[in-house]
């Protein structure tokens, strides 16, 4: 045995002959053993950043008793000089072999314990039935995971399983987020006093339907047992995870385990849903001869905003027997999936009272899958159960209820259609505030509502992950053990500053399916026009930012905002500014976008980007020069006959404006230079009730737009902006811009190449701009500008 110490005083050791880098205690081990075997080896050592050594079991410390025995699952603890050794960083993924299962974890720096060893809890390590002292190789974890579609696992738990474990698993979906898993890994969670254990036999990537009659012994036979590396997979919540040997795809007879008590910022629609139930159950059919009342609610909302939450928590205040079913797990099962619909009503009429939940009914009618049967046993299962006198609530959930068939909306079906909106500002605070509760955090309630104000399209699902990697964000902070004592690991706490990095990470689901425009224009690009921004914020941001004291004053946003005056004065330049400064989805409706030569789509385009604002509320809607869109109708039988692309758009406006759907938090601004050619019905007071003239930039605009444009140009010191401004009387914004180019053109034409970069602008090619640029409103316009708004305002 050859060895050479790596630094005078480390308790390693290099090996000159096999380069494994061992412990000083194991020098002698290693001398009779070199080189040590990579299947079986009786002493701990690290080659090719590779550590090979035995497990333990890990007892949480006074350094880590902050992290629960549940988080502390999801990690392996090791020896900081260790991970420097095998270049793993911490906080980063390692892969571990040990007893044929290959795991992978996250990494937790410890100092308590012996340098090269690698630990595990004991609900870990009993999860694998791993012992004390088996053999384990870790090495960094390098390979990008892969997206699940859907994760199958079997129920492996000594105990048999229990009769209602299929249901508890239909409210345990969310498995495992963000963890890297693969074919073979076992999954445990506590289950009613003991833990559950589920082993993953299939994992799929794309949309192909698991068959539940697949021999499960088959699927065990396929899972890779051999030493070669799998696949890995990071599920998220969009990950669908069945049970293969539950014997069924419905869950039956269940209680309501989420209560009143466990929502936070959806008491209204938690109320209005309660109230809908309460009707259908307590009312006696007998009361009204001839007419019985629908036993059917429709929920609808974006997906993860927490509709089977909402429920599942107003079902709680009734004794109901409930029985769910997922339309998207039977969607492609033609005959099975309708026989699973029979048992799912049939045995909800004799568990009564009951409530029925068909998940993502929606899924039932997709094109692409031949589900005409399924839907037709839907609704004869419908009609039966509204004939007869059984209590029994029937609850359809759905993120697309545009595709449901219009024949399940037919009276005796589904009464009423309820939408779970996007949370606004105050629903987002409530439901954070409620999350909170679960974490320690150092979180004050101002900083909580900026957080709630700036998270716009954020669902109940998007906050809950959002309060995750805040999570993830602060404990990376407290595993660098040279720059955190003891004390500060104790005092472990969420902080603003967490959320701050947790928010460049999560991303809202209310926006994946489609993009709002992102301006990027700033207040400090918009010279001067200070009473016009104030106008705006007051008009828009106010109501949002502080929404308690304008409902003390009775005081409601004006449903539309209309700004108009000459070109060039910076209309729309200041609208972008107001949804970037305020943080606003912003979505820029052009003429071009809504007209069509079908009959039919220009409404539907107009009907569509308003339900997109008000689903990622709180949002602007801008119309540039809506006289194009909105012109004064024509009358007589040109009016009448509705023919005409423009007047269909504006009637379409026109509804939209009237608050059929309410408006919400989405904020209607218009501009346009001809006021005068906008429709009557347009301006009432309802529709647009603000009326803003934005006329030619002022002396003082003049100059603050002008500073902000010679402050970017290398300019002479002869340049006078006194002068300037003198001289550009009677000029739009636009036009002072213009000028500022053309001056810069005038003085590159002089040495384009400009080697030694000395070229600067001049007083003189100011006053050349001058010569080539003259105001272009003309009178006449400015004339009616002022007729107007004596007339109108």
């Amino acid at each position: 045995m050859s060895a050479k110490s790596r630094k005078s005083m480390t308790p390693w050791l290099t090996c000159e002959k096999c380069n494994s880098i061992i412990s000083q205690k194991s020098a002698i081990t290693h001398e009779s053993e070199c080189p040590p075997s990579d299947e079986q080896w009786s002493h701990n050592y690290i080659r090719n950043r590779i550590l090979y050594s035995r497990i333990g079991t890990y007892e949480l410390q006074e350094s880590t008793k902050e992290l629960n025995e549940k988080i502390a699952q999801d990690f392996v603890f090791m020896s900081d000089t260790a991970l420097e050794l095998c270049e793993i960083a911490i906080g980063k993924y390692v892969m571990m072999k040990c007893n044929g299962h290959i795991i992978v974890k996250e990494t937790f720096p410890i100092k308590e314990r012996s340098i090269s060893s690698v630990s595990l809890t004991k609900k870990a390590l009993e999860t694998y039935n791993i012992s004390n002292n088996d053999l384990v190789q870790v090495s960094s974890f390098t390979i990008t995971p892969l997206h699940p579609k859907q994760i199958i696992v079997k129920y492996i738990s000594k105990l048999p399983m229990p009769p209602n474990f299929v249901s508890q698993f239909k409210t345990r979906q969310h498995l495992a987020i963000n963890e890297v898993l693969s074919v073979g890994n076992i999954i445990s969670f506590p289950y009613y006093g003991r833990t559950a254990k589920l082993k993953i036999i299939k994992i799929l990537e794309d949309d192909e339907e698991y068959s539940s009659s697949n021999n499960i012994e088959d699927e065990f036979e396929k899972m890779n047992l051999s030493e070669e590396i799998p696949e890995f997979y990071k599920p998220d919540f969009s990950t669908k995870w069945t049970l293969a040997n539950s014997g069924e795809i419905l869950s039956k007879n269940t209680k309501s385990t989420i209560t009143e008590k466990d929502i936070g910022g959806y008491e209204q629609p938690l109320l209005e849903i309660k109230n809908l139930f309460s009707i259908i159950l307590n009312t006696n059919n007998n009361m009204f001869e001839g007419h019985k009342v629908s036993k059917g609610i429709l929920v609808h909302g974006t997906s993860g905003v927490g509709k089977t939450t909402i429920i599942m928590a107003a079902l709680s205040a009734n004794d109901l027997n409930i029985f769910t079913l997922d339309a998207s797990l039977i969607c492609n099962q033609t005959h099975e999936g309708s026989k699973k619909i029979h048992e799912l009503f049939e045995d909800a009429k004799f568990h009564t009272p009951s409530a029925i939940i068909i998940e993502n009914i929606d899924e039932l009618f997709n094109k692409k899958i031949n589900s005409n049967i399924l839907s037709t046993t839907l609704l004869q299962e419908i009609d039966d159960l509204q004939s007869s006198d059984i209590t029994c609530l029937l609850i359809a959930t759905s993120s697309k209820p545009e595709v449901i068939d219009h024949k399940f909306r037919y009276p005796g079906r589904f009464r009423k259609d309820y939408e779970v909106c996007t949370p606004t500002p105050l629903m987002r605070y409530g439901l954070l505030k409620k999350m909170l509760t679960k974490f320690p955090n150092a979180i004050t309630d101002e900083e909580l509502h900026q957080i709630s104000f700036i998270t716009h399209g954020f669902v109940a699902r998007d906050l809950y992950n959002l309060c995750s990697e805040a999570v993830i964000a602060s404990m990376k902070k407290y595993c660098q053990p040279i720059q955190v004592n003891d004390q500060d690991i104790l005092d472990f706490k969420l902080t603003n500053i967490d959320f701050e990095e947790a928010l460049k990470i999560i991303k809202p689901s209310a926006i994946k399916n489609f993009s709002p425009e992102v301006p990027n224009v700033k207040w400090t690009d918009v010279g001067g026009q200070e009473l016009l921004k104030k106008q705006l914020q007051q008009a828009v941001v106010w109501p949002l930012k502080y929404p308690k004291t304008f409902l003390r004053f009775k005081m409601e946003r004006p449903s539309g905002i209309l700004m108009f005056g000459p070109p060039g004065c910076s209309k729309t330049m200041i609208v972008r500014a107001l949804a970037t400064e305020s943080k606003l989805n912003f979505f820029n409706m052009k003429a071009s976008d809504v007209m069509s030569m079908w009959v039919g789509e220009s409404e539907k385009a107009v009907r569509e980007i308003f339900r997109k604002a008000r689903q990622v509320a709180p949002s602007i809607i801008f119309i540039d020069e809506i006289d194009a869109l909105g012109c004064e109708r024509a009358s007589g039988n040109a009016a009448s006959s509705g023919s005409n692309v423009q007047e269909r758009v504006l009637n379409e406006l026109l509804m939209e404006l009237d608050g059929i759907t309410p408006m919400g938090d989405v904020a209607f601004v218009a501009a346009t230079n001809r006021p005068d050619r906008v429709d009557k019905a347009l301006m009432r007071p309802g529709r647009i009730d603000e009326k803003i003239y934005v006329p030619l930039p002022d002396a003082k605009t003049r100059e603050e737009i002008l500073k902000i444009r010679i402050h970017e140009l290398p300019v002479d010191d002869d340049v006078n902006i006194d002068n300037l401004v003198e001289s550009t009387e009677g000029f739009s914004g636009a036009e002072v811009v213009q000028l500022c180019r053309k001056a810069s053109l005038l003085a590159i034409d002089e040495n384009p190449e400009d080697p030694d970069e000395t070229l600067k602008i001049s007083n003189s090619h100011f006053e050349m701009a001058l010569k080539l640029i003259s105001p272009g409103t003309p009178e006449s316009l400015l004339k009616l500008y002022n007729d107007y708004v004596n007339r109108k305002l």
